[in-house]
């Protein structure tokens, strides 16, 4: 099964950016890193009045338009379809590390908490640390016995992230 590490925080805390910036370094790392952002309020990717959105329209279960270099695919999916179908899906695509932004409640997953300042509601971390494999922030403190490496140093973030999931990359 794929590898999956988690990067959560609270609204505006710099998940997008990090996940953005870890690809980068995995890629220049030589390995190829999927993502995957949780939606859990919806999420449309398909506008309407596209042929892939009329097929659906019509009844197809999913609907993809593929090119020689790319596949977008969209489907309505029933509402226990979660993560694990989505790495079977990724399986034939052999990424090397999936990366997901949220699912901060799906349990059994490797989570890093970013943080650029203190939340109001108090760090995701601090409920659950044993959740956590850090917290990426350069200004607020980790709650104890969990470590903090800065959100500036994406060496370090990606480094710990390739140890804990046991991941041989190339410096």
């Amino acid at each position: 099964m794929i590898p999956v590490i988690a990067i959560v925080g609270r609204a505006n805390s710099g998940k997008t950016t990090l996940v953005e910036k870890l690809v980068a370094e995995f890629r220049r790392r030589g390995l190829c890193p999927a993502t995957l952002k949780h939606a859990p309020h919806g999420y449309r990717l398909d506008p309407s009045g596209t042929d892939s959105r009329r097929h659906q329209a019509a009844g197809a279960l999913a609907a993809g338009v593929l090119s020689s270099e790319s596949l977008n695919l969209t489907a309505d999916v029933p509402p226990h379809f979660g993560l694990a179908d989505y790495r079977r899906m990724l399986a034939p695509l052999h990424p090397d590390l999936l990366i997901v932004e949220g699912f901060k409640s799906e349990s059994g997953l490797a989570r890093l908490e970013v943080a650029h300042t203190m939340p109001a509601e108090g760090l995701l971390c601090q409920a659950r640390p044993q959740d956590f494999v850090a917290l990426v922030s350069d200004t607020v403190p980790a709650p104890h016995g969990l470590p903090r490496v800065p959100l500036s140093d994406i060496h370090a973030v990606a480094d710990l992230i390739a140890g804990h999931l046991g991941l041989r990359t190339i410096s």
